[in-house]
């Protein structure tokens, strides 16, 4: 077996309802696999069947309406993440998210609520994990002020990417 680095990677990330994983819903996910330069991503709007609270809102831009009205049935949409998880995972691939306790709570929780089996991840990569050590002034508090001050090594600016992207990508280049 390889080492992760030398891996494809699967770069995943969930926007929610709210804060606490043990409650939150599912509002939209992405799973991106990066091979070299090929990118296959897929996202999932969902419909929660509950109300999308103004400061869940306020992060990922993403009404209650909006997604009662555009989302996929929760339970399929909730399957096919979980799917392309251990799709992944089964072709040996790293997956990478930024906080991946909170996504993979969420991961564990909503399929226990929906009478899925317990969820078991394979090889995570948490790029948040690392920051404390490796970022010049602590711990960055959001997406916006590592977007623009984080750039990939050899490149000129900062780009303003994705969180799974960008996880993926921090893993690779920044580790």
């Amino acid at each position: 077996m390889s080492s992760w680095s030398d891996r494809p990677i699967c770069a995943f990330d969930l926007e929610t309802t709210g804060r606490d994983p043990s409650t939150a819903r599912i509002v939209s996910a992405c799973v991106a696999v990066i091979d070299g330069s090929s990118v296959e991503t897929r996202t999932w709007l969902l419909d929660p069947g509950v109300d999308i609270p103004a400061g869940a809102s306020a992060v990922h831009g993403i009404s209650t309406e909006f997604a009662a009205q555009h989302g996929q049935d929760y339970s399929e949409g909730y399957e096919e993440i979980r799917e392309a998880l251990h799709n992944s995972w089964a072709r040996d691939h790293a997956v990478v998210a930024f906080n991946a306790s909170y996504d993979l709570t969420v991961m564990h929780a909503e399929g226990l609520r929906i009478g899925k089996p317990a969820f078991v991840p394979g090889l995570v990569i948490d790029p948040w994990q690392r920051w404390p050590a490796s970022w010049p002034c602590g711990s960055p508090t959001s997406w916006g002020s590592i977007s623009w001050s984080i750039k990939p090594i050899g490149t000129q600016s900062g780009n303003a990417i994705s969180p799974s992207t960008f996880s993926a990508k921090g893993g690779t280049w920044q580790m």
